[in-house]
This record gives C-alpha cells, sequence and structure tokens, in this order.
C-alpha cells in the first residue's frame, strides 16, 4: 500500500486482495476456516456496478461512482487507486494508522476443502465494497506494506496485525492460542 499526503488529501494505492493466497483463521458459526479468492474473480465482480469506498467497512468515504476510486484485477490480485479527502481518513493515514484493505461481499459462490482447518476458495461474488482499514480491525488478509510520502524523508513501516478474534466456546483452543499470540505482539511493541 503507497499513501501520498497531498494539502489535506491522500492518494492511496494498493492491493486489496492477492488472489490465491489464503487469509487468516476467519472465525465463524460453524468453526474457523481459511479463504483465498480464486483468480478472475474480482474482475467478474467489477463487471457488476459500482463498489462504495468504506473506512473500515463502516462510513462511505468515496466509490468508483464519484471516481474517487479505482479497481482493476492483474495478475496480483484486486488493485486499487483511491483519493481521499475525508478529515477522519486523512488524519488516520497521517498518523499511520491505516494498516490495510479489505473488501466486503454478497452472493458467494464457492468451493470448500476438508481439513484442519477447513479452506473456502471464493469463485464469485457481488463486490460492494472495499475498505481502508485502520488500527481499530485488523484485515482478513495480511502483508500490507505501506509507504508514506510528502514528508521529507519517506518513512516505511511493514505491520502485521495481531489476530483479534472471536471464537465460540467450542473453539477454546483456538482462542487461547490467539491470546498467546496477541500478548506476545503486545510485548514485542
Amino acid at each position: 500500500m503507497k499513501i501520498e499526503m497531498r494539502n489535506g488529501s491522500v492518494s492511496i494505492s494498493g492491493y486489496v486482495n492477492a488472489v490465491e493466497r489464503e487469509s487468516r483463521l476467519i472465525p465463524s458459526p460453524k468453526g474457523p476456516f481459511v479463504e483465498k479468492v480464486r483468480a478472475g474473480a474480482f474482475e467478474r465482480a467489477l463487471a457488476g456496478g459500482s463498489v462504495e469506498l468504506r473506512l473500515d467497512h463502516g462510513r462511505v468515504i468515496g466509490g468508483t461512482g464519484d471516481g474517487s476510486l479505482a479497481l482493476c484485477e492483474d495478475a496480483i490480485g484486486l488493485r486499487a487507486e483511491a483519493a481521499v479527502s475525508d478529515p477522519e481518513t486523512v488524519e488516520l493515514a497521517r498518523r499511520g494508522e491505516i494498516r490495510g484493505w479489505s473488501f466486503g461481499f454478497k452472493n458467494p459462490s464457492d468451493e470448500w476443502e476438508e481439513g484442519e482447518p477447513p479452506k473456502r476458495t471464493l469463485l464469485g461474488f457481488d463486490l460492494l465494497e472495499v475498505s481502508l482499514i485502520s488500527r481499530r480491525m485488523v484485515p482478513a488478509y495480511t502483508g500490507t506494506l505501506a509507504e508514506v510520502r510528502g514528508e521529507p524523508e519517506a518513512e516505511f513501516l511493514e505491520r502485521e496485525a495481531e489476530p483479534e478474534v472471536r471464537t465460540a466456546p467450542d473453539n477454546v483452543h483456538y482462542w487461547r492460542e490467539l491470546m498467546e499470540m496477541k500478548r506476545n505482539y503486545v510485548s514485542t511493541q
């Protein structure tokens, strides 16, 4: 992810998702699983109409309809370029608190592979929104590189978010493992 500060606005570009790459462990009522997006799924989804740009899957801060967001799928995955003037988002970017991207969809077509954990492959879906993710959330997919420009020197930050997953009581062993990972992450900060 590249972030460029300019006169009270911010330009952000990067990959919302790298196709064929597994996610973090995702909690669900049926138990945790990992997920990946099949190559070509985003290209088909983008033919479905406009896509909103949101902050943390909440408030709309732009979109493809108003020209503030451009999306395309290439050989790596879903690439986004956004021009944002929303004051909260600009301030989060200035403080280095934008940690990645996420996306929201409905009507998935998928395949499941049994295992520990089960694996889901998204073959297609209706793409509703892409979100800039702040420190308040943890992206489902890892590996964000952020570059903040517009300062005298560029500041490069590699961020790995701590897993903050709520699980059902029957997944106590996952919960303990995740809490240990979180304690280890906090102690290294």
